[in-house]
């Protein structure tokens, strides 16, 4: 199978892409994996700004670099890796937005120069297709800026392949320096070579056409295909020098033609007798831009022919993998087939030699009964032999003797197996003249009768044994097709999943479609709580998050943004973001709040520095009711468009009568910042919430930072002097109120103690003993474990202000002196602020401090600066599913049912992890509680039980074998325990 560009390919696209790429500007570049790298091209438009998009049929092409493999146009979706590589992002740096001035091959080498750029803004990338290939950047002198495999080469290693070195053009072959073989070289060549070698293999090294130009210009000249160097006659050196001239020339006028052709070979599927199944399996093997003679009057392969030869490439390449699984699947027919003609002829041999046996006994009786008075002679000589104590040997040289005297009974005598108690005798039909002889065993305890009885009972017994295992095998034969069908049904099952089975957008992420039939998506990290904010967060979304640190970001995709999202949505979204958080190992179950799309925003206040995943929430966070840590695990089916009518209707009359969702009134509370420095769970997105509360004088506004890896860093300019006029307005943010708390209750404490109760609270005492009254007020505000009645008390008593945000931060560093370093480096970002003292107009400064932080700060704005590149350079047009129209995004979550009807065509499954709630409706679905199993075994238990399920159909059997185990349990927290109706059931049968 031809896998690489040769130097006519080369020959042949260079034209094609000059004439489709010249002049268009690099848009965006991408990497599918290590030496493979896509480049965008777009029309640049004068007229318009440079953002300005046109029709993506008439303004995008697509370049694909495979380093030392291909170089070619494609039409179809590559997957693209989600972080670009090093070598992607200079690339980017020195190629985007440049225009493509010229493509162009280095002499005759399979090397490819692409200039971007004129004059000194210039740049050029090299494209090397030979060997393990390679891609070099360089600058308009071609001094080497990246290269992605550097390396030396030369004699001396004198050529090098490095950064700052010079691309070294000069060792390119030009054509000029290549002439073709003369007639005397060619009569060298013929004569120097071994007979049985190839005159194409011969002439290959010499020349610069390649192994198929070479064979379709022996075949235009007269000779036969594959020629051999014994088959060449010096009259034959003429016909190879023209052979040569016409190669000469088809390389010359390949520029001009721009037809491809893909050379395929057939093979045939075995299938069962009457099946109007298509049974061809076709595999690409060769790709070329001109018909050769070879494949054009071939028996043993077709060809197709395109309109380019980047095209025919372009679909050659794509699908190769799909023919993979073709082949694969053919294969493991042939081996399942090939299993049951096994079967089938191990049957047919045993029954073979049962048959042989029994003619084999019938004949030695037979002959028995005919010489019965020899063999009784015989018998009397031997046992008299025995009766006179002789030995074995004395008996053995008795029978000689007499042989050698030529004595009628010792000469049919052909062996003693006296161990065995049996000799061999020469027997044949004394009454055909014509038999053959044949030696039979005489047992010496038996007659002559009774010897042909025995061989007729082991007959007999043959026979028998010739019904048991016809019998058996019968049984046999059909265990064997029974298991060799379901075999090359599972291998059809198998292909057709693995071909129509695509990975959907929303996958990659934590994801459930709620009872509403609404898609909500999560992330699994700060990076992926990033991205499903900046491209999949749209106008009409709702952001859910949990009142927890750890907790995942939640986006709820709506069907319909002028519409509002129903409660039973909010409440399921809330419930996947309590239990994607450190809540679940935990066992507590924290508030979960929904904010609108408009109080996202990664815009930060002056000074302060958003990591990446974290947002800053404006405004009031509408609070959802407590739910329960309880998910469920299921699967969900995809159907074909046929099938999707039957279920447009299902998630209709599911839905419960909902309330829309409607901004609750807050009351206006007082100024507080509460900053949560835990540290990070290790299965679940790190998010630390930060909410700060503005005491405005007209209105109330509430700004919470949600999400990040780290702290935030909040640093202020120095303030100017207040006036006289500003001081009457209070705008401290930096101060809290301390209310003082009441003594308890004198009736509670005067009350009895409970068994139990003494033990407890002496323990108590002594573990606080060093607590004052103040310190655990602080470590119970920290906790948010504060009685509201006991708010209520204090309200309206005499307050103390006082400064808690150095004091919790000074508790919890108190509390986790042991933790990790990143809790470390969080408490010691403390806010450095300027605080006013509005009685007295007096301005408190902390210079030093400032001072002391501004090399950080500027460390931490240089690494944001490199972050915000990255993502701006992200793939824009990646998961166009997720961006396309709602209409098409509300089609793809209509093609996905968790009830199947018996009349749906269902293509593949999915495991899906939600909220049990929304999971009500599915055939297959098992609850997911906090405990302590492992997630896989869990997910494995679960799909044994929807296997053996009495009420599956065969389909669906089939596809829940198929899931792969990669994604049963990713989306399943850790330490789970799993709840089904009949679970008691499966585990007594484990």
């Amino acid at each position: 199978m031809k896998t690489r560009f040769s130097t006519l390919d080369i020959i042949a696209c260079v034209e094609e892409l000059n004439t489709t790429l010249r002049g268009l500007r690099v848009h965006q570049i991408y990497d599918t994996d290590h030496k493979t790298y896509l480049i965008r091209f777009s029309k640049s438009n004068k007229d318009e700004s440079q953002t300005a998009r046109l029709d993506e049929e008439t303004s995008k092409c697509v370049l694909l670099i495979e380093s030392g493999i291909r170089v070619h146009l494609t039409e179809y979706n590559w997957t693209k890796n989600s972080t670009p590589s090093g070598f992607t992002m200079k690339l980017r740096k020195h190629l985007k937005n440049k225009r493509l001035e010229s493509i162009r091959q280095l002499g005759v080498d399979r090397v490819l120069d692409l200039q971007f750029g004129i004059n000194e803004a210039s740049y050029h990338l090299i494209v090397e297709l030979y060997d393990k290939g390679n891609l070099v950047i360089t600058d308009y002198q071609y001094l080497i800026l990246n290269v992605l495999r550097p390396r030396k080469t030369g004699e001396n290693e004198d050529v090098k392949f490095m950064v700052k070195e010079i691309y070294p053009l000069e060792t390119a072959k030009k054509s000029s320096d290549i002439s073709l073989p003369t007639a005397n070289d060619i009569e060298d060549l013929v004569e120097g070579a071994k007979p049985n070698d190839n005159l194409r293999k011969l002439l290959n090294p010499k020349v610069i056409f390649g192994p198929a130009v070479l064979e379709h210009c022996f075949i235009e000249v007269g000779f036969e295909e594959n020629v051999k160097i014994r088959n060449i006659k010096k009259e034959d050196y003429s016909k190879i020098r023209k052979s040569l001239e016409i190669a000469d020339a088809i390389m010359n006028d390949i520029r001009h033609n721009h037809k491809g052709y893909i050379i395929q070979q057939t093979e045939f599927r075995p299938v069962e007798n009457g099946a109007n199944e298509n049974n061809e399996v076709i595999t690409y093997t060769e790709f070329h831009p001109f018909l050769f003679h070879q494949h054009k009057n071939s028996t043993k392969s077709s060809y197709k022919e395109f309109e380019s030869f980047n095209k025919a490439v372009d679909i050659f390449f794509s699908s190769i993998e799909a023919q993979k699984i073709d082949r694969r699947a053919l294969q493991a027919e042939k081996d399942a087939l090939k299993k049951l003609e096994n079967v089938k002829c191990d049957h047919e041999k045993r029954i073979k030699e049962l048959l042989e046996l029994q003619e084999i006994d019938k004949r030695k009786a037979n002959l028995i009964q005919l010489n019965s008075d020899v063999v009784e002679k015989a018998l009397f000589v031997i046992r008299s032999a025995i009766a006179n104590q002789m030995s074995w040997e004395d008996i053995e040289d008795l029978i000689n003797e007499a042989q050698s005297e030529n004595d009628p009974i010792a000469s049919l005598i052909k062996g003693l197996k006296l161990n065995k108690n049996q000799f061999t005798m020469n027997l044949k039909d004394p009454y055909e003249t014509e038999s053959v002889a044949e030696m039979v065993d005489i047992n010496i305890d038996l007659s002559a009768h009774a010897n042909a009885r025995s061989y007729y009972t082991q007959k007999r017994h043959a026979a028998q044994k010739q019904q048991k295992t016809i019998e058996s095998s019968t049984k046999a034969l059909k265990n064997a097709e029974l298991k060799t069908k379901q075999a090359l049904k599972d291998v059809a099952i198998k292909t057709s999943i693995t071909k129509a089975r695509k990975v959907l957008w929303f996958e990659k992420f934590f994801w459930f479609i709620s009872s509403d039939g609404y898609l909500v998506i999560a992330g699994r990290d700060a990076q992926q709580n990033e991205l499903i904010v900046k491209r999949y967060f749209k106008a009409g979304d709702v952001y859910v998050h949990a009142d927890l640190h750890g907790a995942s970001s939640v986006i709820i995709k709506n069907r319909d943004p002028t519409q509002q999202i129903p409660p039973k949505t909010l409440e399921e979204a809330g419930t996947m973001a309590v239990c994607y958080s450190s809540a679940w190992e935990a066992k507590i179950v924290p508030k979960a709040w929904y904010v609108f799309h408009d109080q996202v925003s990664k815009t930060a206040p002056t000074g302060e520095y958003l990591t990446p995943g974290a947002f800053m929430i404006r405004g009031k966070k509408n609070y959802l009711p407590l739910t329960q840590l309880i998910m469920g695990f299921g699967f969900i089916f995809r159907l074909d468009e046929e099938s999707i009518e039957r279920h447009k209707d299902d998630r209709n009359n599911q839905k419960r009568e909902s309330v829309t969702v409607g901004e609750d009134e807050s009351n206006n509370c007082d100024v507080e910042i509460n900053v949560d420095d835990g540290e990070s769970d290790g299965e679940f997105p790190d998010t630390r919430i930060r909410t700060l509360s503005v005491n405005a004088n007209e209105e109330d506004i509430e700004t919470a930072i949600v999400g990040g890896e780290s702290s935030s860093m909040l640093i202020k300019a120095k303030q100017p002097r207040v006036k006289k006029q500003q001081k009457k307005k209070k705008t401290d943010v930096t101060q809290v109120k301390q209310i003082t708390q009441e003594e308890p209750n004198n009736a509670a404490t005067n009350r009895p103690l409970k068994r139990g109760q003494k033990g407890k609270l002496k323990k108590l005492k002594e573990k606080y003993k060093d607590q004052d009254d103040e310190e655990r007020e602080l470590r119970m505000a920290i906790l948010g474990s504060i009685p509201k009645s006991d708010k209520m008390k204090n309200k309206g008593k005499k307050e103390k202000v006082v400064d808690l945000s150095e004091k919790i931060k000074e508790l919890k560093v108190q509390q986790n002196n042991n933790n990790d370093e990143i809790l470390e480096n969080d408490t010691k970002k403390d806010d450095i602020e300027i605080n006013t003292n509005s009685d007295y107009g007096e301005e408190t400064k902390n210079d030093e401090l400032v001072e002391n932080k501004n090399e950080t700060l500027k460390e931490f704005h240089e690494k944001r600066k490199e972050i915000e590149i990255e993502e701006n350079e992200m793939d824009d047009d990646e998961d166009e599913e997720a961006t396309s129209k709602p209409s098409e995004y509300i089609s793809l979550v209509e093609s996905l049912t968790g009830q199947p009807f018996l009349e749906d065509v269902l293509l593949y499954t999915i495991p899906i992890v939600a909220p049990y709630s929304a999971l009500q409706h599915y055939k297959y679905k098992v609850k997911v509680l906090p405990g302590f199993h492992k997630r896989g075994k869990a997910a494995k238990t679960s799909l044994h039980l929807f296997v053996n399920d009495k009420s599956a159909t065969q389909r669906e059997k089939d596809l829940l074998k198929n899931a792969k185990d990669q994604d049963l349990a990713r989306n399943i927290p850790n330490k789970v325990k799993i709840s089904a109706q009949n679970m008691s059931t499966i585990r007594s049968k484990k």
